[in-house]
């Protein structure tokens, strides 16, 4: 597909931003460099190396949790493999600077895992190198809570225009085919350009609490699917699928063969394979607070890597350096 000539200029400059970028960030003028990345950017938004770069230079000059929030949203503009693994390395680093031993540990495996390099290799010699993560806090999902269903069915009902609330059958039409009262609601939302799943449980104090399992926005396909694993002993137990499109930039190398886009091409946007992403979710069902979400990614677009399983208070995850027990409740980081 032809570029426009806006089309045209805006690359131009990207490309210009991002080798000055790239040349500061080896020299060390990093103030220089972060502010490259940001012309870079604005020709073209939402451009996951250059926030990824960017991430970098920050990194290197000690602005951690800058350098994190660039990565976050390079990873979240991406599935390209190769770029999620260096986006996942430099998310240990930041880490590190952080003094977070096992945030870096579990980066760099994921860095790894996606694409296997000697850097990521000599972080990980001597440690487990397990790609999953172990997150109690569910820090960046929103969550809300509700005075009772009625209260977060009238929400969403303003949202969507749905019918006035009526009790069972209006939770049925929240909560979709399988539902049964008594079972906490799965619903998602959205579109095949971005998708969201949510979880609401309603509490022993009779609150419903709402909480965001995962969401996927990309113009070359989104979905999330969730399924309820089980409830007891008052956990509840969902397993998460989510695939994300991936947008890529590429273009003919000198043999005519379609190639990720490199300086002097001829680019265009297209869409890659996506990068499917699981999550094993518990919940305590008595307060809504999440006690535990194992996430991990398939490599190659393959299949889930981990065998995620509970017993009373106790989840065993089993996998490549990933075999371990865990106590729900207890910190799950170890």
């Amino acid at each position: 597909m032809a570029l426009t000539p806006d089309e045209k200029k805006a690359l131009a400059s990207y490309r210009k931003a991002l080798a000055e970028g790239r040349k500061a960030t080896r020299d060390r003028r990093l103030a220089e460099a972060i502010a490259a990345f940001g012309e870079a950017l604005a020709a073209r938004p939402d451009d996951a190396r250059a926030y990824g770069e960017r991430g970098y230079a920050r990194i290197l000059a000690k602005d951690y949790k800058a350098g994190l929030a660039d990565l976050d949203k390079a990873s979240s503009h991406t599935a390209d493999q190769k770029l999620l693994a260096e986006i996942w390395f430099n998310d240990g680093l930041a880490a590190e600077g952080l003094g977070d031993a096992e945030k870096a540990r579990a980066a760099f495996a994921r860095s790894n895992a996606l694409n296997p390099t000697k850097a990521a290799g000599d972080r990980l010699a001597g440690k487990a190198p397990c790609a999953a993560t172990f997150d109690e806090k569910g820090e960046g999902r929103e969550e809300k809570t509700f005075a009772d269903w009625k209260a977060a069915y009238d929400v969403v009902q303003a949202d969507e225009s749905l019918s006035p609330w009526s009790g069972d059958a209006s939770l049925a039409a929240l909560c979709g085919d399988g539902w049964k009262k008594g079972d906490p609601c799965l619903r998602m939302t959205g579109d095949s350009t971005g998708a969201f799943e949510y979880l609401y449980v309603q509490t022993a104090s009779g609150k419903v609490v709402l909480r965001e399992l995962d969401m996927a926005t990309s113009r070359c396909g989104a979905s999330v699917d969730a399924t309820l694993v089980g409830r007891s002993d008052g956990i509840v137990h969902v397993r998460v699928h989510t695939e994300e499109g991936n947008s890529v930039w590429v273009g003919p190398n000198d043999a005519g063969e379609i190639v990720d886009c490199e300086d002097g091409m001829q680019c265009a946007g297209a869409c890659g394979e996506p990068i499917p992403r699981f999550h094993d979710v518990f919940v305590d069902q008595a307060t809504g607070r999440l006690l535990l979400d194992v996430v991990r990614e398939a490599k190659d677009g393959g299949k889930d890597p981990l065998a995620v399983t509970r017993s009373a208070r106790s989840v065993e995850v089993k996998g490549p350096g990933c075999d371990r027990k865990l106590t729900l409740g207890a910190r799950a980081r170890r």
